[in-house]
């Protein structure tokens, strides 16, 4: 039962980061598409489509009309030439590997919630956690892949994955299940957190220089102001200054959860490779409370944020 409800707490952690981060992201990246157009509108930019994208109206096979498409840009004039608009990091990939480890927690919350024998439920997860699992290896290949990082080819083969979740329900016991299945999630889970981790961090470091630009230009207004300007809008400028510096340490503080999601999943399969050892247990519990205390001040933070 500590191991079950161990890994329904790791489960739950996990989803509600995978949930905050997808609307954190999908809110950042609207922003950033606004602010972009709003300049370019002002910059009375003109935009373009590139050469290629006339080429979608006469391509008729498959694997060439995808190749057009990839190099169908919206492009820009800039002093006579043509060159590629600026664009900003949707994140897009990004979500959809976010949205698949959302649905691998989802799985192990389904596994936990029921520890009986039942062959018709143990069925019924096996089949989930390997389509979970099967969702997640696709979205990591197609970010190795547009990173050309190499990481997918270091990943475990999908079919062996497969394999080993479906043998994993034919064990006796649910906890050998559990041990299995979190084995051969464990390479992928690295891999997963590794990159969101990294879309969290470049979202970041942008709120953190954006907070900057923002503290120095209140610093600059306030230093401009004549000396006999009046005290309420002396102070005003004063609080202004006051807020952006507040806003910039918070922005400073939020750290990505997902490396601690990778060690909790870590020491959750050490634990289940050791039977439910309770000092390994206990490690896993308190990575795993660790892991909660950073989803939840993320969270805070964020939503701090939209306020």
């Amino acid at each position: 039962n500590a191991m079950r409800e161990a890994t329904a707490d790791f489960a739950e952690a996990t989803r509600d980061a995978t949930v905050s981060q997808q609307n954190w992201l999908t809110a950042y990246t609207e922003d950033r598409r606004e602010r972009l157009r709003t300049q370019q509108a002002e910059d009375r930019l003109r935009l373009v489509f590139s050469p290629s994208c006339a080429a979608v109206a006469t391509t008729d096979d498959p694997v060439e009309l995808q190749r057009v498409l990839d190099t169908c840009r919206v492009s820009q004039v800039e002093g006579g030439r043509i060159v590629p608009a600026e664009t900003f990091e949707d994140f897009e990939a990004i979500l959809g590997l976010s949205d698949a480890l959302q649905d691998y927690a989802e799985s192990l919350i389904l596994l936990t919630a029921d520890w009986s024998e039942d062959r018709k439920a143990l069925s019924e997860e096996a089949s989930a956690t390997g389509e979970a699992l099967q969702g997640l290896h696709g979205s990591i290949a197609k970010i190795s892949r547009s990173k050309s990082d190499g990481v997918i080819e270091q990943a475990p083969a999908i079919g062996g994955i497969i394999g080993t979740v479906a043998g994993a329900y034919l064990e006796a016991e649910r906890l050998d299940a559990l041990r299995d299945i979190l084995g051969a999630a464990d390479p992928l889970v690295a891999i997963a957190t590794e990159y969101l981790r990294q879309a969290d961090e470049l979202a970041l470091s942008q709120d953190r220089k954006d907070a900057l630009t923002v503290l120095s230009a209140r610093t600059d207004a306030l230093r401009d102001l004549p000396i006999n300007v009046a005290p309420p809008v002396f102070r005003a400028a004063q609080d202004d200054v006051w807020a952006a510096h507040e806003e910039l340490l918070r922005i400073t503080s939020v750290q990505s959860p997902f490396p601690q999601m990778r060690e909790a999943h870590a020491s959750l399969l050490l634990a289940a490779q050791k039977g439910g050892d309770a000092d390994e247990l206990q490690a896993a519990v308190m990575d795993i409370l660790e892991l909660a205390k950073s989803v939840k001040d993320v969270a805070e933070a964020l939503s701090d944020e939209e306020q």
